[in-house]
C-alpha cells in the first residue's frame, strides 16, 4: 500500500451519539435491496400474465435488477469515497423512491424493465454506503453487532421477498395484484431518507474528488458482456454469438484490471478497486467466501421456488409460505451468531457455512425421493438452512471488512458486494440455464433439471466450508 498515498486518504473516524439511532434507517437499503431482488421472483407469473409479457422481457424484468445492481456497486462505494456516503446514501434513497414508484405504475412490459433498471441502480448506490457508515462510525467494540443487524437486514429482505412475492399478488389489495409490491418501497424510502438526514453523520475520503470514469466504463462493459450471455444461455448460441461475447467482455476486464493495477502503484491514482487489497490474504478469502455463499443462496429461493410451483403445482401462496420456515431458523441464529462469534470466532462462521451445505444436501435427497412441499423433511431441511444462513450471513460480512483500512471502506464494500451480486447474478444465470433448456418442467415431469441445479448450489456451499476454514486458520495465526 502506497504510504503516502495512505496519509493523503486517511480520514478520522468519529462516534457519534446517534449512530444506534441511525442504524435502522441505514439498515432501510440493504433490506430494500435483497427485497426487490426477491420478491419478484415468486411474483414473476402474474407480473407476466398482467402485461401480457414475453419470455426474453420477464426474464429481464427479473434479471435486469440483478444485473444492473451487481455492475453498478464497485462505482457506487467510490462515489460515497469521493462525494461523501450519507449524501450518496440519501441520493440512492430518491432514486429508489421514484424507480419504483414508476415500476407500480408500468403499463407495459418495457415501462417495467426501464423502471427495474432504475432500481438496480438505485441499489447500487445505496448498498455500498451503510457498509462504508458502518465501519467508519461503529467503534471496534460495536461493530460487530452493527454488522450482524445489517446481515439480518439482508436475510430477513430475502425471506420477506419470497414470502410476500406470492401473498401480495394472491390478496389483490385494492385490486392492484402485484403492484403493492413496489409501492411499499415509496413511504419506507421517504422516511428514512428524513432519519438519514437528523441522525447520520457524513463521511468521505479526503484528498481530491475524482472517478475513475474510464475505469468503471471498463468494469461495466467487461462485466455486462460476460453475464449477458450466461443470463440467456437457453436461447443465446454460443457459437459464435455467446463465446465472442464472454470473449470481448473478458479482454475488457483484463484493460480494467491493468489500469487499476497502475493507478493503484500511483501516488495520486484514484483507482475503483486498488489492487492492493488483496495482498492481504484474509480479504482475498474472505471475498471468494462471500462470492460462494452467495452462489449457493440466492439461486436456492429461485430453484426451490419454481420447482414448488411448476413440478409440484402450488400455488404463489403456498409456495411462498413454504419458505417461512428458513424464516424462523434466520431470526433464531441472527440472535445467536453474534454471541457464537464472540466466543467461536471463524468457528461460528465454518458451523453455519456446514449447517447451510447439509440443508442443501438434504433438500437434493428429498427431491431424489420425489418428496413433496409441507411434508416434516422439506420444512425441517429448510428450517436448517435458514439456521445455517442466519448464522453466516451476519458474521462474513464483519469478517471481511476487518481488513479494510477505513479510509478505503467505500471502495472495499462496492468490491465486496459486487462479488456477492454478481456471483448470485451468475449463479441464477446457470440454474435457469439448466432448468430452461427445452425440458418439461411441468408436474410429473423428470426432476433431473431440478437436481443438477441443486447439485451445483451444493458443490459452491460446499466450498464456502472450505473458505472458513481457510480463513479461521489464517485469522487464527495472522490476526487483522
Amino acid at each position: 500500500m502506497p504510504t503516502k498515498w495512505l496519509i493523503r486518504n486517511c480520514g478520522v473516524r468519529e462516534h457519534h451519539t446517534h449512530r444506534w439511532r441511525a442504524l435502522p434507517f441505514l439498515l432501510v437499503g440493504p433490506f430494500l435491496s435483497l427485497f426487490n431482488q426477491f420478491v419478484v421472483n415468486v411474483a414473476a407469473d402474474p407480473i407476466g400474465h398482467d402485461l401480457t409479457a414475453s419470455a426474453p422481457q420477464l426474464e429481464a424484468i427479473v434479471g435486469g435488477y440483478g444485473l444492473v445492481y451487481a455492475l453498478g456497486l464497485v462505482t457506487g462505494g467510490r462515489l460515497g469515497d469521493a462525494y461523501g456516503r450519507k449524501r450518496m446514501y440519501r441520493v440512492g434513497l430518491l432514486m429508489f423512491t421514484v424507480a419504483s414508484a414508476l415500476c407500480g405504475l408500468a403499463l407495459s412490459p418495457m415501462e417495467l424493465v426501464v423502471a427495474r433498471l432504475g432500481q438496480g441502480a438505485a441499489a447500487a448506490v445505496l448498498l455500498p454506503q451503510v457498509l462504508a457508515l458502518i465501519k467508519v462510525q461503529f467503534p471496534d467494540q460495536e461493530r460487530v453487532r452493527a454488522l450482524a443487524a445489517f446481515g439480518v437486514s439482508i436475510g430477513v429482505g430475502q425471506i420477506a421477498g419470497q414470502v410476500l412475492g406470492g401473498a401480495i399478488p394472491y390478496w389483490n389489495v385494492f385490486g392492484l395484484a402485484w403492484r403493492p409490491i413496489f409501492y411499499l418501497n415509496v413511504p419506507v424510502c421517504l422516511v428514512a431518507w428524513v432519519c438519514c438526514g437528523w441522525w447520520v453523520q457524513e463521511s468521505r475520503s479526503s484528498g481530491r474528488r475524482r472517478i475513475d470514469l474510464p475505469g468503471s466504463l471498463l468494469s461495466v462493459a467487461g462485466v455486462g458482456l460476460v453475464l449477458v450471455p450466461l443470463m440467456g444461455a437457453h436461447r443465446t448460441p454460443w457459437w459464435p454469438t455467446g463465446i465472442a461475447s464472454v470473449a470481448a467482455g473478458a479482454l475488457l476486464l483484463a484493460g480494467f484490471l491493468s489500469r487499476q493495477r497502475r493507478l493503484s502503484r500511483d501516488v495520486d491514482g484514484q483507482p475503483l478497486v486498488p489492487t492492493w487489497l488483496f495482498r492481504t490474504r484474509g480479504f482475498t478469502v474472505g471475498v471468494l467466501l462471500n462470492a460462494a455463499l452467495y452462489s449457493a443462496i440466492i439461486p436456492f429461493s429461485f430453484v426451490l421456488g419454481i420447482y414448488l410451483q411448476r413440478h409440484l403445482g402450488e400455488s404463489e401462496l403456498a409456495a411462498g409460505l413454504t419458505f417461512t420456515p428458513t424464516g424462523i431458523g434466520f431470526i433464531v441464529a441472527a440472535q445467536i451468531g453474534p454471541r457464537l462469534y464472540a466466543r467461536a470466532d471463524m468457528g461460528a462462521v465454518v458451523l453455519g457455512a456446514a449447517l447451510t451445505a447439509a440443508a442443501l444436501a438434504l433438500v437434493l435427497s428429498i427431491m431424489l425421493a420425489g418428496g413433496s412441499t409441507m411434508t416434516w423433511p422439506l420444512l425441517g431441511a429448510l428450517l436448517v438452512f435458514g439456521f445455517g444462513i442466519g448464522t453466516t450471513l451476519p458474521l462474513v460480512t464483519g469478517t471481511v471488512l476487518r481488513y479494510l483500512p477505513t479510509e478505503q471502506s467505500g471502495a472495499g464494500s462496492g468490491v465486496l458486494t459486487a462479488a456477492q451480486q454478481m456471483s448470485g447474478a451468475v449463479g441464477v444465470a446457470l440454474c435457469g440455464a439448466v432448468l430452461f433448456t427445452g425440458a418439461e418442467l411441468g408436474p410429473g415431469a423428470s426432476p433431473t433439471p431440478y437436481v443438477l441445479a441443486f447439485a451445483a448450489q451444493l458443490l459452491m456451499a460446499t466450498l464456502t466450508v472450505a473458505c472458513a476454514a481457510w480463513l479461521r486458520h489464517i485469522t487464527r495465526y495472522q490476526p487483522p
